[in-house]
């Protein structure tokens, strides 16, 4: 791994830099704190998609208890809500008890996460920078089938809008199925 140095400082009147402070960005602590903090935003969105895929699964049976017609409309606003609620980020500012329980929980977090580093080797934080590395691999990949598999279900949808109302029927009931009942997810 190649070592990339920042050099911080003023330029003197030959127009060189004046080389105060280095830091690398290579520096493993300034790494895992990045890193942690992707890991748990991806977190955070992979618990967001499986809400939307068990919120389906969830009203998906409770159509089951209405007669075809009505089940037929339900199933339509189901698979709509799944797909909205896919497409709008939900915003989590507006909620000042919540910013501060965040902020005090971020807090925490650092105060942690120093303490954990004063008593680790560099090559410790290395090795938990690897296994970080590899846990956010496996959630981006874990995050993107949730969202292929909901958008595959939105183009579905709106190619049996082209059927008769009998065969959509059936169709959408297999498209919700094969999301809920998805392997991978």
């Amino acid at each position: 791994m190649k070592r990339r140095t920042i050099i911080y400082g003023s330029k003197n009147e030959s127009g060189t830099s004046c080389s105060n402070r280095v830091a690398t960005k290579s520096d493993p602590r300034q790494l895992n704190e990045h890193l942690s903090a992707e890991a748990e935003t991806l977190q955070k969105e992979y618990k967001r998609l499986k809400q939307i895929v068990e919120h389906l699964a969830n009203e998906y049976e409770h159509s089951k208890e209405l007669d075809p017609f009505r089940r037929y409309r339900e199933l339509k606003g189901l698979v709509k809500r799944c797909v909205l609620h896919l497409h709008i980020k939900v915003d989590e500012s507006s909620d000042d008890l919540q910013n501060s329980k965040e902020f005090s929980y971020n807090l925490e977090v650092a105060k942690n996460r120093e303490g954990k580093y004063s008593a680790m080797t560099k090559e410790e934080i290395t090795n938990e920078n690897r296994v970080l590395r590899g846990q956010i691999r496996d959630l981006k990949r874990d995050c993107a089938i949730v969202r292929d598999c909901i958008l595959q279900l939105e183009r579905n949808y709106n190619s049996s809008k082209q059927l008769s109302p009998i065969h959509r029927y059936r169709i959408m009931k297999l498209m919700v199925k094969k999301v809920i009942h998805d392997r991978l997810l």
